[in-house]
């Protein structure tokens, strides 16, 4: 697993109660997509929801990286979102889907 998108999985793992920093989480995703830009072309043009199948997939599967990349860019890219009763979607990114 690449060295930054670790600190990421290292920072997300964590609980609130374990002291998760959710903006340093952000950050550390931020961080890893900007040197990755290869990520636009494989998720900018999915759907939040798409993303989330994608790492239900994924861990169903075993790929670890594969899940933690979705994972940074949900993170990057879209406000956390409130699972459960009516909604919408908020991106961090303006232009994204």
């Amino acid at each position: 697993m690449d060295t930054l998108l670790y600190n990421f999985f290292e920072e997300a793992s964590k609980t609130k109660e374990q002291g998760r920093d959710d903006a340093k989480c952000v950050d550390l995703a931020s961080a890893y997509i900007t040197v990755h830009p290869e990520l636009e072309i494989r998720f900018g043009h999915l759907s939040l929801e798409q993303l989330v199948a994608d790492v239900s997939y994924y861990r169903s599967q075993g790929r670890e990286d594969d899940k933690w990349q979705v994972e940074a860019w949900l993170r990057a890219m879209f406000e956390p979102q409130h699972i459960g009763g009516s909604g919408t979607v908020t991106l961090r990114k303006p232009g994204g889907k």
